[in-house]
């Protein structure tokens, strides 16, 4: 049992002393606290056609904004959740194949449906950061049956390296 004891001391130390040496090292980290930030939605316009794109719509859940594509400066938008639904009519079996882009940087998502249906994609963690002057592209397939509507939410920020959100009234 003092075996034990002293192996657990000496860990303990060890410990202590590696983040002291980090803490002299590197100093002191501070997050980034005090972050602004509003929901948002975004829409397209309309159902988006066969071989068609458009960009997202969107709103500032605070009405602090109405109808931008693209992102303003010194902001970002983390996208948490996608909803995307075919223009189907009573056609079940309706091939949609659409993708999200945001261009220049290499993020993307293929939302496919082979369904009537609406489906989500709810995320706690961004699916998409669309940074200052960014905006996201949606593309309908030509092989697509149907036209489709797609939905988004999330957060706009003031900066993506952050603890947590304060959300503005």
């Amino acid at each position: 049992m003092s075996n034990r004891r002293r192996t657990l001391s000496i860990i303990a130390v060890a410990v202590v002393v590696s983040l002291l040496a980090t803490w002299v090292l590197v100093g002191p980290v501070s997050a980034a606290i005090g972050n602004r930030g509003v929901p948002v939605y975004g829409r397209l316009s309309g159902p988006l056609p066969q071989s068609d794109s458009a960009r997202i719509q969107l709103y500032a859940a605070n009405d602090s904004f109405n109808s931008i594509t693209e992102i303003p400066a010194g902001k970002y938008l983390l996208v948490t959740d996608i909803e995307f639904t075919p223009d189907a009519g009573t056609d079940t079996a309706a091939l949609l194949h659409l993708t999200a882009v945001v261009p220049n940087t290499g993020q993307s998502l293929v939302l496919r449906s082979t369904d009537a249906s609406t489906h989500a994609i709810n995320c706690t963690t961004p699916l998409l950061t669309v940074g200052p002057g960014q905006f996201i592209e949606i593309t309908n397939a030509w092989f697509s049956d149907k036209w489709g509507y797609v939905h988004i939410s999330g957060m706009l920020v003031d900066n993506v390296t952050y603890i947590p959100v304060v959300l503005e009234q």
